[in-house]
């Protein structure tokens, strides 16, 4: 069975937890109906006229996770959308790699599709492997303001390594669909790079090497003492974010 779709990886490659928080009196909940399963989309009230952040997060994470952060967000003029991938949360299905990159894709289109607000594209550690994926291929579509990737990701052989697993158990149909590297090509839109300088889980290094590929505008914000779950403490986070927000906000 070919990597992308081996579930006896989840305890490498997959950290699912299940949520039990109740829905915030703000924020509404959705279900996305993905090829065998079923994603808990959750989205937060925002100001009129808001824009929407379409927000992958974090390996480990869930979608209440995030309740916390909606009211900063829409301080700058967006509201959150927060979804969770198969088997997070309260999101039905089992997680692989191949359904990661191909619910992204549908779940850009379902929110593009649902709600008429200019989109901006966020992904966090591991969701950055699913924002990549559904801009470089549904960008052009959706009309997509911008990108913002917090921790991100770009090597496939750190992954690997990042999991226990050798680079070269990363077979090539997992490798072409998995790397990140390929799909920056495709991105046109203006991408913000957030990226800790102490971050020891994926290096700032792998930041560098996004920003350096990328050739549509960018910005890449290195943040001192910083390392990977503790980006937003730091005072140039939402300096830095919400200023790239009001920017993708004004270009509509």
């Amino acid at each position: 069975m070919a990597l992308l779709d081996r579930t006896d990886l989840i305890g490498n490659l997959f950290f699912p937890r299940t949520d039990e928080a109740p829905t915030p009196a703000d924020a509404t909940d959705y279900a996305v109906a993905v090829s065998g399963a079923s994603l808990h989309l959750r989205v937060h009230a925002g100001p009129s006229s808001a824009g929407m952040v379409l927000m992958f997060h974090g390996n480990g994470e869930i979608v209440s996770d995030w309740n916390a952060a909606a009211s900063d967000f829409s301080e700058h003029g967006f509201r959150l959308a927060v979804v969770d991938y198969r088997g997070y949360g309260q999101s039905t299905g089992t997680p692989t790699i191949r359904t990661l990159l191909s619910d992204a894709n549908a779940v850009l289109d379902y929110v593009a599709a649902t709600f008429a607000a200019p989109l901006v594209v966020m992904g966090r550690s591991l969701g950055s492997a699913a924002a990549w994926e559904a801009i470089a291929h549904a960008a052009q579509r959706h009309r997509v303001r911008g990108v913002v990737i917090d921790s991100g990701f770009v090597s496939v052989d750190a992954f690997a390594q990042r999991r226990g697993l050798a680079p070269q158990a990363i077979d090539a149909d997992a490798r072409r669909a998995l790397d990140p590297m390929p799909k920056l090509a495709a991105v046109t839109c203006p991408v913000l790079l957030l990226h800790g300088e102490q971050d020891a889980a994926i290096a700032i290094t792998e930041a560098v090497a996004a920003f350096d590929a990328l050739a549509c505008p960018k910005q890449l914000v290195r943040l001192a003492g910083r390392g990977h779950n503790d980006l937003s403490w730091h005072p140039d986070y939402w300096a830095k974010l919400g200023a790239f927000l009001h920017q993708c906000k004004a270009a509509d």
